[in-house]
């Protein structure tokens, strides 16, 4: 989920949500109230490992890579799966939520850019919704013009009781794209743990059968984590 919505979303052009409403009575409660960099690690050089699966595709292993830009608080996400790259997001972190302000899906020659930043997880963590919307525009890798659009989203949040050991918070984020009079929805749970950021995930776009991501082990800060980095398996060499 920081970016954390992120490769589900490299997946598929439609990246974006309409929203599931708590009752107006019910109150406000702050699920977390540090900092983003605690809530979900983004320092120049973390490096996370997931597990891919979905029904009818065989499993893979996605790698996301940070690099800090020189504008205060902004850095890229690098996507890859399977040694292949397939994306890329602009982040920036205002100290109050993670902004998508844009993204590349490589294999689609396609760059969407929001006129308004996305705020993909923010602090406090409440269980109050977070809705935004904003102008969208697609590109080509070439900056041509592709068309406009918009997109609407709802992000929810809730304590964990479902995302497995390690998972404390989850946060649903659903979104609406609009797009030369056709709609596109996607809806990404993602299970997040402290420290650690996205441990799970699960995305589905416009009724398409759900991606799961499981993170198996990550670099933050220049330090190990997880306990599954024994099942990676190691890098192909040539003799």
């Amino acid at each position: 989920m920081r970016r954390y919505v992120a490769s589900v979303v490299a997946a598929s052009i439609a990246i974006a949500a309409c929203s599931a409403r708590r009752p107006a009575t019910e109150p406000e409660e702050i699920l977390f109230n540090g900092t983003l960099q605690e809530l979900a690690p983004h320092h120049n050089g973390d490096h996370f490992i997931y597990r891919v699966t979905a029904t009818g595709r065989d499993d893979s292993l996605q790698v996301e890579h940070l690099t800090a830009l020189d504008a205060p608080g902004e850095f890229v996400v690098d996507m890859s799966e399977n040694g292949t790259a397939i994306g890329r997001q602009h982040v920036r972190d205002d100290g109050a939520a993670l902004l998508l302000m844009s993204e590349g899906l490589l294999a689609q020659d396609l760059i969407i850019t929001y006129e308004q930043p996305l705020p993909s997880l923010a602090v406090p963590l409440a269980t109050t919704p977070r809705r935004a919307r904003s102008a969208v525009t697609f590109l080509r890798g070439d900056g041509k013009v592709v068309a406009h659009g918009s997109v609407e989203q709802t992000v929810t949040a809730h304590r964990s009781t479902t995302g497995g050991a390690g998972a404390v918070f989850e946060v649903r984020t659903e979104r609406t794209v609009v797009l030369l009079n056709r709609t596109m929805r996607l809806a990404v749970t993602t299970w997040l743990a402290p420290g650690m950021g996205e441990v799970r995930s699960e995305g589905s776009a416009d009724g398409e059968p759900p991606v799961h991501r499981e993170l198996l082990c990550a670099i933050i800060e220049g330090n190990r984590v997880g306990d599954k980095c024994d099942q990676i398996a190691p890098p192909q060499t040539e003799n």
